[in-house]
């Protein structure tokens, strides 16, 4: 997986500086999350592989793709994101798409000084109970907050946030280990 993310950089960078040049920048993520979905199946991943299918083919096909999933034509991100999937196609590296689309947002967010927050928690939250939270992260954290949540009912109850590379475990099931690590000791 790291391999994938060292390959998938430089072309990253490269789609994010034409759309940042272009003020383009969601269009980008939407193409490129709908080529990171194509690349992700089965049936391309098997063109990805086939000996008797050019790179030149590869590239036209994932851009059709992106196109019919975008709803037409999208001018120069059409036509930059087709120079790029030609090159990827060239290098072998289409396989590497959904790390470039994952890493372009990244470098989107860090650009709309935007985090992206998950938050695990036992019961679905309200929408109130959303907002306190959004609200408070920005203030803490300095930055506008993107809040995903999920449910996952093994945590008894809590919640916990996850955001770049901070935990924070606030879940029942989190201090029930933490006080079964300590009567361990």
């Amino acid at each position: 997986m790291a391999e994938n993310v060292t390959l998938a950089r430089p072309y990253a960078n490269a789609a994010f500086d034409l759309a940042d040049e272009s003020s383009m920048l969601e269009e980008w993520s939407q193409a490129l999350a709908a080529a990171a979905r194509a690349a992700e199946t089965q049936d391309f991943r098997a063109l990805i592989g086939s000996p008797h299918v050019r790179p030149a083919q590869l590239a036209d096909l994932l851009g059709d793709v992106v196109t019919r999933a975008l709803g037409g034509r999208l001018g120069d991100v059409e036509l930059h994101s087709g120079n790029l999937f030609q090159i990827m196609a060239e290098n072998h590296r289409l396989s590497v798409l959904p790390e470039v689309a994952r890493l372009f947002d990244e470098l989107k967010a860090e650009k709309e000084n935007v985090l992206d927050v998950r938050m695990i928690s036992a019961t679905a939250m309200s929408e109130g109970l959303k907002h306190k939270f959004t609200m408070a992260l920005e203030k803490k954290l300095g930055r506008s907050v993107r809040l995903n949540c999920e449910v996952d009912d093994s945590i008894i109850g809590g919640a916990i946030i996850k955001a770049d590379d901070m935990v924070i475990d606030g879940s029942l099931r989190g201090r029930l280990q933490k006080l079964a690590n300590a009567v361990a000791q």
